[in-house]
């Protein structure tokens, strides 16, 4: 009788197949060298999904950067430091740093940017010593029909499968660890890494921002990409003082964007339609004006309590709402949960900013490409800046420990273990004189203590602001 694929990987996982460093590099050796080989038809195949040529640089960029993942986590991998970890406590030194790949990985992929989106966290998770499974049920992608032939060929079939259908059953997934990017939950299940798809991402341009460089970095990051990011920003808060020289320097590196790439690719879900209608309820109710040239769309908004502030952008439009001073950009967003906030300002200024915001990646005078390729970084765990995945994210804490615990807990052994304290009545007064010994000073002069009130919200005097 065949046996289930499942139930294969499952008996891999017993068996402790990928725990040795030199299988893990020889998969990655193989999957890096799959992907080189095959470079012109998956980079064809992107093309004709996203309906560009072949040759933009939105495919190769895509390309490079999933390459470029495997090489990352390869070479995150050393043999002879995996054999020195092995054997610390063998050699009478603590381990504390230990881990162990968590077992089997199901990765739900995005449709935005395909093959970086399954790459990336494929690669984190083979060098975190995993088992994988990749749910790829039948789509018009090009780019899977590839990967379905590709990655197989591959990758060890006891360790690696992709499966046509979703995974749903509770035994599996129970014992799994689900890399979900469709998540559209705020709930974190506390076997997943799941992207929070429905959290925005804003940018805030201040009065001390070098605006050229702000508007080129914000256009580009709403409108490359076909606006599909969840990293693109939903909305900018521009300083009232250089509003007008922002949205013409807005409008004259987004026109040039289109002149010289041609029209933006409209998303094949309904999402961009629903942005679409949002921003023509808005025009007819006249809270924002539009300007436009191919499908880009650049809206200044007037009403501040206008709807599309607080919507999840799809496609290629850019709201823009003005704010009098850092405070009030402060306010319009103080309560929001945000997948990433882009500030341009001054260090200073930046600094206020950024620590009222909510926000799981904050970034300064910058918006990196990279951020636009692959899905939203899991939640619930500590952003991964460059990759968006860790192997440390597919990894399980084993710690072991040989040397003694330092005096201060381990002069409670005397008292508690048999055999070790005759007297143990002295002893324990003594235990509670080093209980009640007080704590060291903090060498700050009486009557100098901050409360750190005066970098908040509302506090009068904030200092320098725009």
């Amino acid at each position: 009788m065949r046996m289930d694929p499942i139930q294969r990987l499952q008996e891999s996982v017993i068996d402790g197949r990928t725990e040795n460093v030199r299988y893990r590099q020889n998969q990655l050796q193989s999957l890096h060298a799959a992907l080189c080989s095959n470079a012109d038809l998956i980079c064809n195949s992107i093309a004709e999904d996203t309906q560009v040529e072949s040759s933009n640089t939105e495919v190769e960029t895509e390309y490079y950067l999933s390459t470029n993942a495997v090489k990352h986590f390869y070479e995150g991998l050393g043999f002879e430091r995996s054999i020195n970890e092995e054997y610390l406590v063998a050699t009478g030194v603590d381990n504390p740093q230990r881990k162990v790949g968590y077992g089997l990985v199901i990765i739900r992929p995005t449709t935005h940017t395909r093959l970086y989106s399954i790459v990336c966290p494929l690669a984190a998770a083979l060098a975190a010593g995993n088992i994988v499974v990749i749910e790829l049920p039948d789509t018009l992608l090009k780019v899977d029909a590839i990967l379905k032939d590709i990655l197989p060929a591959a990758l060890d079939p006891d360790t690696f499968i992709i499966s046509a259908k979703f995974i749903e059953d509770p035994s599996i997934l129970s014992s799994s660890l689900l890399v979900d990017q469709t998540s559209v939950s705020t709930t974190i299940i506390a076997n997943s890494l799941s992207s929070q798809n429905k959290h925005r991402a804003i940018a805030i341009v201040d009065r001390t921002a070098d605006i050229d460089c702000a508007a080129k970095a914000i256009v580009a990051a709403r409108f490359k990409f076909q606006g599909a990011s969840p990293y693109s920003p939903d909305l900018v808060i521009v300083n009232e003082f250089v509003k007008d020289e922002f949205f013409a320097t807005c409008s004259k590196y987004a026109s040039q964007m289109f002149v010289s790439g041609g029209k933006a690719k409209r998303s094949r879900n309904n999402a961009e339609a629903e942005t679409r209608k949002s921003f023509e309820d808005a025009v007819t109710r006249g809270q924002l004006s539009t300007f436009g040239f191919a499908d880009c769309i650049l809206a200044d908004v007037t009403d501040s309590t206008c709807p599309v502030t607080e919507i999840k952008v799809h496609g290629c439009y850019l709201p823009i709402v003005t704010s009098t001073s850092m405070v009030d950009s402060v306010i319009k967003e103080m309560k929001s949960s945000l997948l990433a906030a882009y500030i341009f300002a001054q260090p200073p200024e930046a600094k206020f900013l950024a620590q009222h915001l909510k926000a799981h990646l904050t970034v300064i005078n910058q918006i990196p490409v990279n951020l636009l390729v692959g899905p939203a970084a899991p939640s619930g765990t500590a952003m991964e800046y460059k990759y968006r995945y860790s192997s440390e994210m597919f990894s399980i804490s084993r710690p072991q420990y040989i040397s003694a615990l330092p005096t201060e807990l381990s002069v409670v052994d005397e008292h508690l273990i048999p055999g070790w304290n005759a007297n143990r009545t002295t002893k324990a007064k003594q235990l509670r004189s080093l209980a009640t010994q007080k704590l060291p000073g903090t060498g700050q002069a009486q009557g100098l203590e901050h409360s750190g009130a005066g970098d908040r919200v509302g506090t009068v005097g904030v200092g320098k602001e725009s």
